[in-house]
């Protein structure tokens, strides 16, 4: 079997503040091959940003490693780490906060450009223009700022901007969560037709299970392999479909709480419950506290650990 583009092993990213230690990642396993969608689903606050980040060395790892076809990115330098920036990119949540509101669409394409050394300063305007023509935009607009664009615009500018070191695998977080749903569609159609044009590979981050299933995805974008983003101690829990995934503790507990407009009918779960059938995220919904099924409570059981690993989860 040919070696995985993308390889993670027991990783985990924690932080010390005021005396404690908040465990945001807390031993993720997975495997991304060359070509392949892998949606990562999990509940907000479960660690899927906190990953991603660690991936492309924004925040320090402090266990664990990850592979990027057999060569370690874990414990880098900023220098060591820079070649590795060619073939891994992050396209942000949020598109306005990840651009720089004093710099051009073109002073912002740019940069990547001339950094690696895709472009130098003669040619670097053709290949903004280009790069700019490939996700949708008119190249006459690289002199406005960010300001100037609608959120599917300037998520589209993201894109971009990834797609400017020709890397082999986009880390896609929550890339459509901040965009209205006729927006959504047209982004993951750009995905899509990237991906099949340059072959690329993403893992694709989300909290909306509904995002991975709804046939809006479009169908080459539909991870045959699903990742609930959640452990406890040495259980991985993972599945190997989207269909097996619903089966799971943890991905029963996203299907049925995802937003409905009809009468919630579910009954709380028991703490005992819960464990029974696996779940180590915290999806919480107290009688006792006199809220209905599928609200958001905090979880005072210890013994259950999410993704996030926190004593508890709101």
């Amino acid at each position: 079997m040919s070696t995985p583009l993308l390889k993670v092993r027991d990783l985990r990213v924690h932080f010390a503040t005021e005396g404690t230690v908040v465990r945001a990642v807390d031993g993720v396993d997975f495997e991304l091959r060359a070509g392949e969608t892998l949606a990562l689903v999990g509940e907000s606050g479960c660690g899927k940003s906190t990953l991603a980040r660690a991936l492309v060395g924004l925040n320090p790892i402090t266990s664990g490693s990850a592979e990027l076809e057999g060569r370690t990115i874990t414990g880098l330098t900023r220098a060591a780490m820079r070649p590795f920036r060619r073939e891994l990119q992050l396209v942000f949540q949020d598109p306005y906060a990840s651009l720089n509101p004093r710099f051009t669409i073109a002073q912002t394409l740019a940069e990547p450009l001339l950094l690696h050394g895709k472009a130098n300063r003669d040619n670097v305007d053709g290949e903004v223009c280009e790069l700019l023509g490939q996700v949708g935009l008119d190249p006459e607009l690289r002199g406005r700022y960010p300001h100037e664009f609608s959120g599917g615009q300037r998520q589209r500018i993201s894109i971009a901007r990834a797609l400017a070191v020709e890397p082999r695998l986009l880390l896609c977080d929550e890339v459509t969560s901040a965009l209205d749903v006729s927006i959504q569609a047209q982004i993951l159609d750009l995905l899509r037709s990237v991906q099949q044009k340059l072959g690329l590979s993403y893992l694709f981050i989300t909290h909306d299970l509904e995002r991975i299933l709804n046939p809006m995805l479009p169908a080459e974008m539909r991870s045959s392999r699903t990742r609930i983003g959640a452990t406890r101690g040495s259980e991985r829990l993972v599945a190997p479909s989207v269909r097996a995934g619903r089966e799971s503790g943890c991905a029963k507990s996203l299907f049925v709480r995802r937003p409905s407009v009809a009468p919630c009918r579910v009954p709380c779960q028991s703490t005992a419950a819960r464990r029974a059938v696996g779940c180590a995220v915290g999806f919480r919904a107290g009688e006792s506290q006199g809220l209905r099924a599928g609200s958001r409570s905090l979880c005072r059981d210890t013994s259950v650990r999410g993704a996030a690993g926190r004593e508890g989860h709101a």
